[in-house]
């Protein structure tokens, strides 16, 4: 439980920092930049005093690990698969938000971007068969239903980039379930470290695309806090979906964002507080 309390404040923090980037004029792409460069370069670290055992990438063996039979070999081909496909799609659903925003507010985006958790949980479910207790089905119904409740801002109309921020806001937090599933954590740095040097990489080349201009002072100490609290956010996920199933971990995520930033809606802080403990017992 202490893993998942950190995850909710690591998670706040990268929620304060982007509002600072807006509140302070900063360059978002360059922000953005500085954030996967952090959180890369920390993985990178932690990789390197990990004690790593000795493998080598083995697609037989990568099989297995979905089977639940955890090897090296396997847990070291699932990491360099799945870490780089989730480093591809972070920036995608990153862009997907930012212009979703653009277009729909930012309420409605954060809105349908944190209940594509609802993916990973169900998934769970079938999956892995953590079907929750009736009472923890109250509790997620709560904990959503809060999440609703705070970004409503009426009149909404359900699109495309409405849809594309669900769904990336699930598969996002179904890779981390995949990894606590698959692979064995001992390679969670390097795992990590593989997700952010794919996403660092990609926006360098949007930058260079757009053209390369000077990241200010002020841009690079907002982007090392924020990579910082996404890298520590990123790695209490993890940690506590190797011990808690799907559907205490994922709403209590969305709820404790809510009531740590949280300011609308004595009806939402309500909500939330109650879905935390239904879904915890």
């Amino acid at each position: 439980m202490l893993y998942l309390l950190l995850a909710i404040v690591a998670g706040s923090a990268i929620n304060l920092g982007f509002a600072l980037v807006k509140r302070r004029g900063c360059d978002n792409m360059h922000v953005t930049w500085v954030n996967y460069l952090t959180a890369t370069t920390g993985a990178c670290v932690l990789t390197l005093l990990a004690n790593l055992p000795a493998a080598r990438l083995n697609l037989a063996a990568a099989l297995e690990n979905t089977r639940g039979v955890l090897t090296p070999d396997g847990s070291l081909t699932v990491t360099l698969l799945l870490g780089t496909v989730t480093g591809l799609l972070y920036p995608a659903i990153l862009l997907i938000t930012q212009h979703s925003i653009f277009r729909n507010g930012p309420s409605p985006t954060t809105m349908f971007n944190k209940l594509g958790v609802t993916i990973p949980i169900l998934l769970s479910i079938v999956l892995w068969n953590e079907t929750p207790t009736a009472v923890r089905w109250v509790g997620i119904v709560f904990s959503l239903g809060a999440l609703v409740i705070f970004n409503w801002d009426g009149g909404l109309r359900i699109n495309g980039l409405l849809l594309l921020a669900f769904t990336g806001g699930g598969v996002a937090e179904l890779a981390h379930k995949l990894f606590a599933m698959w692979c064995d954590e001992v390679y969670k740095p390097l795992f990590l470290a593989i997700v952010f040097g794919v996403s660092v990489v990609i926006c360098t080349v949007l930058l260079a695309r757009r053209g390369l201009r000077r990241v200010t002072g002020q841009e690079w100490l907002i982007g090392v806090g924020i990579g910082l609290s996404n890298l520590s956010s990123a790695f209490f996920v993890i940690q506590s979906l190797v011990t808690l199933p799907s559907s205490v971990v994922f709403p209590a995520l969305c709820a404790g964002v809510i009531l740590l930033i949280g300011k609308r809606g004595l009806a939402a802080i309500c909500m939330t507080v109650i879905g935390l403990v239904l879904v915890n017992l």
